[in-house]
């Protein structure tokens, strides 16, 4: 009976192990295709940046469609209801990242992407030099019995430059 009582234990402990390892590769594969809807859609602004300009309040529908399409390719969720609740996120001490105060940063920021087709935020920030964007893509788990738990990841492009206009 002892041998018994003692196979089922390890049984169990393997059945534990198995459920981890599927947990952990689930998460590894939901957090690589969020990491590739971020770096794609800051890939797209950066070469689309002339089109979207300093001063536009949203996505140009151009830029809009690129991005679809590559989402569409890359298999990312599709938001149903098209509603966006995007928050410009600010660190612990009350600075955004490029280090103004987080009232200053909220004022200054311009969200992009009020509506879009698939889930994701894009808004553009000014710096010192020019402006860059900030994406925010979102990470899915969809449990049966459970409503579908998402978390955030964040990326930045790079300074995109104003045009400097010289006195000779």
């Amino acid at each position: 009976m002892r041998e018994a009582i003692g196979n089922t234990f390890l049984f169990n402990v393997i059945i534990v192990f198995v459920i981890i390892f599927i947990i952990i590769f689930a998460g590894s594969s939901s957090y690589s295709k969020a990491a590739k809807v971020k770096n794609t859609i800051i890939d797209i602004l950066v070469q689309n940046a002339d089109e979207i300009g300093p001063d536009s309040t949203r996505l140009p529908s151009a830029v809009t469609n690129k991005i679809n399409a590559e989402l569409k390719n890359i298999g990312y969720r599709v938001n149903p209801n098209k509603t966006q609740t995007c928050r410009l996120r600010v660190d612990s001490e009350g600075t955004s990242t490029n280090g103004t105060s987080s009232s200053e940063a909220k004022r200054t920021a311009q969200l992009l992407t009020p509506t879009s087709d698939y889930r994701y935020c894009v808004w553009r920030i000014p710096s010192e030099r020019g402006y860059y964007f900030k994406v925010t893509s979102y990470m899915y788990f969809e449990f049966p019995l459970v409503s579908v738990i998402e978390y955030p990841i964040e990326g930045e492009s790079r300074v995109i430059y104003d045009e400097v206009e010289h006195e000779y």
